[in-house]
Formats: structure tokens, C-alpha cells, sequence
């Protein structure tokens, strides 16, 4: 779980840097619409992008987790566990 939250924190400050990039680039006080509305699209793409790249990185970490702490009241498996939850 220490992980997946520094792949988390990771993201977040790649996020944050882009999105800090994007207003220094077009600065709200003196750039013009376009180039507001083009920041704020850039911005919240790279964002979805940062998203879905987590989610794909984190997903199978919790899955494999979860079967570790079940595997140690119960015999199971990582692969037995995403079958049980329709994940494969």
C-alpha cells in the first residue's frame, strides 16, 4: 500500500507541476481567451492522462495486496483472486 501512495504523491506533483507550467505560460492578468481556454485544455488533458496512467499502475497493486493479506487466513492466490472478481 506504501506504493501505490507514492505513486499517488508521484503523480500529483507531476500534475501540479504541469498545471503551474500551464498558468506561467499564460498568465491569467495578461493573456488573451485563446490562450487562456488552450492552458486550461492542456492542463486538464495532461491531468486525464496522469489519471488513467495511476489507475492502470494501481489497480493491479490493490489486487495484489488484497490477496496477500486474504492469502494469510486463507489459501489463495493473486490470479485465483482477479478471477473471483472478474478482473481477468
Amino acid at each position: 500500500m506504501a506504493t501505490i501512495l507514492g505513486i499517488l504523491i508521484a503523480a500529483s506533483v507531476i500534475g501540479g507541476g504541469v498545471g503551474v507550467a500551464a498558468t506561467l505560460a499564460a498568465p491569467p492578468q495578461t493573456a488573451s481567451t485563446g490562450a487562456l481556454i488552450a492552458a486550461a485544455a492542456v492542463s486538464s488533458g495532461f491531468a486525464a492522462v496522469i489519471g488513467g496512467a495511476v489507475r492502470l499502475l494501481t489497480d493491479p497493486l490493490t489486487v495484489a495486496a488484497y490477496a496477500d493479506m486474504r492469502a494469510r487466513v486463507e489459501p489463495l492466490s493473486t490470479a485465483v483472486l482477479a478471477r473471483e472478481a472478474g478482473i481477468r
